[in-house]
């Protein structure tokens, strides 16, 4: 496997709780909240970049113990290349021990480093750089670059600069990253303008500089608000002389911490530059999907995929006025590759299909029922979506919802796994709780509502009798591909045969089922369910 980033250097295994005061000594302090997560800078940022549909690979050190398979795991799990994780026999993974303040988010990290050996230059991790556009390297990753083929001549080098970084030499980097604290203490400069200022002369061509809850800073010798910053920073940049700085402030979210958020930035920052945003842009998708991040205990589970960075920062530009940000391939009906990235959202990476819908709406009232059908609220609806969505998300390549009791259960669980596509009911059901459904129409609200979402298609239930017009299903089909082409969104039939006249009292009936579909390929949909 090629991979676009190769990321080098720590990963470790995060035990973490919430503590709701100052923990005193010697005391048993009870927690509601507490979880084991993966972590480590260079590891946290390969989940970001995977989860953005960035073809990335990891290489780093573990022990042969639990915890190294544990975390092993955990970035495979996530779409991440664990091919160049190097284990170390008789040795310990990495670990450490995380209590949050509940009441500022601020975290005390306790760690154990190993100790493990630094992560060796093999041939096999030199031929995966050799063929990457970019390597992205934290402290502990520095290291290996000695014996590594990395530069401007092939594949670009970023460096995160959040903790110290034993040697650095700015000569060979492209984009330096580190927290406002780590430039002040690698330049020994307190002005930030001074020690961006000392980044550039020391050889880098960009340099981002992230500030917390008060967003993040670039400087560089390229044009920041120009479209593909990768291909500027693959020309090496304009006269070091000519420079230019801009600022983008932090995204409000809320909080539960932010551990790990700066590795999130990172990897986010480099998914954009991959995608040729410019840095203005690219500042905005890190800077937001770090806040998002926030959301969560871990520095993982709330990394937001692809699909809800993007909704996201749209629904930030239209709520501030801001130009909304390039995102670099939106889907358009003309657009084949995009199709083709709408439908891998969709899919296991084998191509599959393991699609769960729980778009039901008065037949599933009436299943939930244990009297009058009527009496289910639309509330149990919601509830009953929301476990079904957060105990299968993780096993589905998709998931069906109707709007908007489908939407709202999503957002009340907060996001669907990573590895889970999102598709939205377009139709408007005239039925009541158990019975046949009498009529369907579009429902054009449901366009704007996917996009927000994040979703990459629409579905609609057309229902097929062999004794009602033809001209009238025609027309629905028609109305509903043409609200998913203007939305950019993949068009998914669904039809339902129910008496087919041909086989009286069995709604299963195999020529009516064929007469359906044939009736239905004749209309340019995506996909026929």
């Amino acid at each position: 496997m090629i991979s676009q980033v190769i990321c080098i250097g720590a990963a470790t295994l995060d035990a973490i709780v919430v503590a709701d005061r100052p923990l005193p000594t010697d005391a048993r302090i009870a927690v509601d909240q507490g979880g084991v997560a993966g972590g480590g800078p260079a590891a946290t940022a390969a989940v970001a970049l995977g989860r953005q549909g960035t073809a990335v690979a990891f290489a780093g050190r573990v022990g042969d113990d639990e915890a190294g398979a544990m975390v092993a795991s955990g970035l495979a799990r996530e779409g991440v290349d664990i091919s160049l994780l190097q284990v170390t026999q008789n040795a310990l993974t990495a670990f450490s021990a995380v209590v949050v303040d509940r009441a500022t988010a601020s975290r005390l990290i306790l760690t154990r480093s190993g100790p493990l050996p630094p992560v060796a230059p093999t041939p096999a991790l030199n031929d995966a750089v050799a063929a990457a556009a970019w390597v992205h390297v934290d402290h502990a990753g520095w290291g290996a670059l000695a014996g590594l083929e990395v530069g401007r001549g092939g594949a670009l080098l970023s460096v995160d600069g959040g903790n110290p970084v034993p040697g650095l030499d700015l000569s060979q980097v492209t984009l330096y990253a580190p927290s406002e604290v780590g430039i002040r203490a690698a330049s020994g400069l307190e002005d930030l303008d001074a020690a961006m200022h000392w980044a550039l002369d020391g050889g880098a061509t960009l340099v981002v500089v992230t500030l917390g809850s008060a967003g993040s800073i670039a400087m560089g010798t390229i044009d920041l608000e120009a479209p593909d910053a990768d291909a500027q920073l693959r020309a090496g940049g304009t006269d070091a002389g000519k420079r230019s700085r801009i600022d983008e402030p932090a995204a409000r979210q809320s909080v539960v911490s932010t551990l790990g958020a700066g590795d999130v930035f990172h990897g986010l920052l480099l998914a954009a530059i991959c995608d040729r945003l410019s840095v203005r842009d690219a500042l905005r998708s890190a800077n937001l999907g770090a806040a998002l991040s926030c959301r969560g205990l871990d520095g993982r589970s709330a990394i937001p995929a692809r699909r809800t960075l993007r909704a996201a920062l749209k629904k930030s530009a239209a709520s501030s006025g801001a130009p909304p940000v390039d995102q670099g391939g939106t889907m358009s009906p003309d657009s084949v590759g995009s199709i083709q990235d709408a439908f891998r959202a969709l899919a296991r990476t084998s191509g599959t299909f393991a699609m769960v819908a729980i778009d039901q709406r008065e037949s599933l009232r009436a299943m939930l029922a244990t009297g009058d059908p009527w009496a289910v609220a639309d509330t149990e609806l919601v509830q009953f979506k929301q476990e079904v969505a957060r105990e299968l998300s993780s096993r589905a390549s998709a998931m069906l919802v109707d709007h908007p009791l489908g939407l709202a259960a999503i957002a009340a669980v907060g996001s669907l796994a990573p590895t889970c596509g999102l598709i939205v009911a377009a139709d408007r059901l005239e039925q009541e709780p158990g019975g046949p459904i009498r009529r369907v129409t579009v429902d054009h609200d449901a366009a704007p509502a996917a996009i927000m979402a994040g979703a990459s298609a629409l579905k609609l239930l057309v229902p097929w009798r062999s004794d009602q017009s033809a001209d009238a299903r025609r027309a629905l089909v028609l109305e509903f591909t043409a609200m998913c082409r203007e939305a950019g969104l993949l068009a998914l039939v669904e039809a339902v045969v129910g008496d087919d006249g041909l086989h009286p009292g069995s709604w299963l009936g195999s020529e009516g089922i064929l007469a359906a579909a044939a009736e239905m390929a004749e209309h340019d949909f995506d996909l026929y369910k």
